[in-house]
């Protein structure tokens, strides 16, 4: 890659980190939950109260205090707030109604007491609503927040120090004559085991006298050798 396509990349990614961080933060802050209490008193239940936003918040705020200098490390920063996201479209709603049911029971002496007067009893919340009622957008936000970390993280992966660094000491050649593998980092130019060159072929040029060949030349036109591919 030249210099001006790592910079272009560095910097787009270094923006799409940002954003996707902010917008993980703001959505794990944001309300999940939207309930109405009493009947009347709609409540709203920030991300943040939740494990899963919880740990989406910490995410976030990993990203913008230093991990973004590593794509990788928000990439799998991403893809875990992208399962947290969605282990929360089931928990939160289940756990909305776990805590108004039990809220309810508490009342059960209240209400044993107002039926005496013939009061109508104090019901929490409605808890046999569908689950999609029960969830707010900031749910939604985190998720939008975590797709745009992870494209930054994808775009900024081939500038990567660490994946680099991985690449470099984990990435095999391999002979194109024997199969021979040998890891890239050792910069073979003739193969360990058989001993040929371990230049890539250049199909459009002769080995011998470099001149021009064509797609389907079988000889070159110019020495008359077999064209090697």
């Amino acid at each position: 890659m030249t210099p001006f396509t790592i910079k272009l990349l560095r910097a787009l990614s270094a923006l799409l980190l940002w954003a996707g961080a902010a917008g993980v933060i703001a959505g794990a802050l944001s309300p999940w939950a939207a309930i109405k209490i009493l009947k009347s008193v709609d409540l709203s239940v920030p991300g943040a109260l939740f494990a899963q936003g919880g740990l989406c918040l910490a995410a976030g705020v990993l990203v913008l205090l230093g991990l973004r200098r590593s794509p990788l490390l928000c990439l799998i920063a991403a893809i875990y707030t992208l399962g947290w996201v969605h282990t929360a479209t089931v928990e939160v709603p289940r756990r909305v109604k776990h805590q108004a049911i039990g809220a309810q029971l508490a009342l059960f002496p209240i209400n044993r007491l107002l039926d005496q007067f013939h009061i109508n009893d104090l019901e929490i919340s409605d808890w046999s609503r569908p689950n999609e009622e029960l969830l707010a957008p900031g749910l939604d936000w985190t998720n939008k927040g975590a797709l745009v970390l992870l494209f930054g993280g994808l775009i900024g992966l081939p500038v990567d120090p660490i994946a680099l660094f991985i690449y470099k000491w984990t990435a095999r050649a391999k002979c194109r004559h024997c199969g021979a593998t040998w890891l890239k980092s050792r910069h073979a130019e003739f193969c360990p085991q058989c001993g040929h060159g371990t230049a890539p072929v250049d199909r459009w040029h002769c080995g011998v006298c470099h001149g021009d060949l064509g797609l389907k030349d079988k000889f070159c036109t110019h020495c008359g050798v077999v064209v090697v591919v």
